[in-house]
C-alpha cells in the first residue's frame, strides 16, 4: 500500500474524538495507529464505521479505547483494510464516544482546582474549522450568552477555542443538554434562511471561548442555489434536531415516561436494501420517529409528507424496546439513493458539507443522551414498582 495514501496527522490538531467521527461517517474499515511522544503505541480496529476493538500494552476493549482517548499529543495514522483479532467493544460508535468523553471530562474535573466549572456533559466537538468562511472573531467571557432561545438572529459561529453549553427553555425552566467545543458550529441554516424563525435553544459560554463569526450572506446566496431537494434536505435535517432536543429537554424534567400508542399509526417496516441510506423522505402521510417500549411508544420526532430527514444509526427495536418508525395509512419511507446524496454532497461548499456533518453528528448525540434517558426512567419505574 501507498503510504501517501492513508490518513495521518497530529492530535493536537485532530482529536480523536473528530476523527473517528469523521471515519464512522465514512463507514471505513481499517485500523487506526497512534503514537505518543514517549514512544507508547496503541491501535484503533474499525469496520463498517464502527469500533471493534482497542489495543494498548496490555489493554484491549473498552480499557484501552479510553486510555487512547486520553492522548492531547502524538500523532495518528489511519490504514484502511480489514481489522483484524476478535470483536471485543460491541456498543455502537456514538455511544462509545459519548462514554468516553463523559470519563474524560470527569478526570479533568477531578484534576483542576481552580478556575470555572468544567463541562460534565458530553462534549460534541466539530470538524476541521474552515478558516475561509471567518470574517470575524469574537472572545467571551465565562456566563455570556450567545444566543438566546426565543430571539431572532441570523449571526452564525464556529468555536475556534473552549467550550459552550446549550440549553433549552421547557417549561419556564433551563434545562442543560451538551456542550459544544472546538469546530463545532453555533446557529444552523434555519438561522439565516428562515429570517422569521426564533432560535431553538439558548447557548452559554463555559470558561472562555473564542468565535470565529461565519460569513452568513454568502452561505444564504449559496443555499438559493441548491436544488429543491437539497434545500429540503438542509432544512429538515435542522427540524429534525431541533425536535430531537425539545424531546430530550422534556425527558429529563419529566418524572417518567410520556409514553403512549398511537391509535391512528401503524409500524413502517425499513427493507433491509434501505438500511444503508442516510436520508429519507416521508411519502404517503406523516411518519413518526419513535421509541417503542413494550407496547407504549414515545414520539421523539415528527415528519410531514414530502419532508426529509436523516436516517439514525441508534438500536433498532428488536425486543420490544428501541427505534422505530411509525406512520399513518398508507406512509412509506422513501430513501434518498447513495448516488443522488453523494451528488448533492459534492454541490455543498467546504464549509456548508462540514455544518450538515455537524448537524448529523449532533443528531446522533442527541438520540443517544435520549435513549440514556429512557433508559435511566426505566431502571427507576422498576425500582418503584418493586418497592411498592
Amino acid at each position: 500500500m501507498d503510504i501517501a495514501e492513508v490518513l495521518s496527522g497530529r492530535l493536537s490538531f485532530v482529536g480523536l474524538a473528530e476523527l473517528l467521527q469523521f471515519l464512522g461517517g465514512a463507514a471505513a474499515t481499517g485500523n487506526i495507529r497512534i503514537f505518543a511522544e514517549n514512544g507508547a503505541e496503541g491501535t484503533i480496529f474499525m469496520k463498517n464505521g464502527e469500533v471493534l476493538d482497542a489495543r494498548l500494552e496490555e489493554k484491549n476493549g473498552e480499557d484501552a479505547f479510553h486510555d487512547l482517548f486520553t492522548w492531547q499529543e502524538g500523532r495518528f495514522l489511519f490504514v484502511p483494510g480489514e481489522g483484524s483479532g476478535p470483536r471485543r467493544i460491541h456498543r455502537n460508535l456514538t455511544g462509545l464516544l459519548l462514554d468516553a468523553l463523559r470519563q474524560m471530562d470527569e478526570l479533568q474535573a477531578s484534576q483542576r482546582e481552580k478556575g470555572p466549572e468544567l463541562l460534565r456533559e458530553p462534549c460534541l466537538k466539530g470538524p476541521a474549522i474552515e478558516y475561509s468562511d471567518v470574517v470575524d472573531e469574537e472572545f467571551h467571557r465565562d456566563g455570556s450568552v450567545v444566543v438566546r432561545q426565543g430571539r431572532f438572529g441570523s449571526w452564525l459561529w464556529v468555536i475556534l477555542e473552549g467550550q459552550v453549553r446549550l440549553h433549552k427553555e421547557v417549561g419556564g425552566r433551563s434545562v442543560p443538554l451538551f456542550c459544544l467545543g472546538k469546530g463545532a458550529y453555533i446557529g444552523s441554516a434555519a438561522s439565516f434562511v428562515m429570517m422569521n424563525r426564533p432560535r431553538s435553544a439558548s447557548v452559554q459560554v463555559v470558561g472562555e471561548a473564542l468565535l470565529g463569526v461565519l460569513d452568513a450572506q454568502r452561505l444564504a446566496r449559496e443555499f438559493t442555489t441548491f436544488s429543491t431537494v437539497l434545500q429540503d434536505l438542509v432544512l429538515g435535517v435542522d427540524r429534525q434536531l431541533t425536535q430531537l432536543g425539545e424531546t430530550l429537554a422534556l425527558l429529563r424534567i419529566s418524572s417518567g415516561l410520556p409514553a403512549k400508542t398511537p391509535a391512528s399509526y401503524q409500524k413502517i417496516r425499513v427493507p433491509e436494501d434501505h438500511l444503508s441510506a442516510t436520508f429519507f423522505s416521508a411519502g404517503g402521510g406523516r411518519i413518526l420517529l419513535a421509541w417503542q417500549k413494550e407496547d407504549a411508544f414515545l414520539e421523539l420526532a415528527s415528519f410531514p409528507e414530502g419532508s426529509v430527514f436523516a436516517y439514525p444509526m441508534q438500536k433498532k427495536a428488536s425486543d420490544g424496546n428501541g427505534l422505530i418508525f411509525l406512520g399513518e395509512e398508507g406512509s412509506f419511507l422513501e430513501p434518498l439513493e447513495k448516488g443522488d446524496a453523494g451528488m448533492l454532497w459534492d454541490r455543498l461548499s467546504p464549509t456548508f458539507r462540514k455544518m450538515l456533518g455537524f448537524s448529523l453528528s449532533s443528531i446522533q448525540t442527541t438520540l443517544a443522551l435520549i435513549q440514556e434517558a429512557i433508559d435511566v426512567k426505566g431502571r427507576k419505574n422498576d425500582t418503584d414498582e418493586e418497592s411498592c
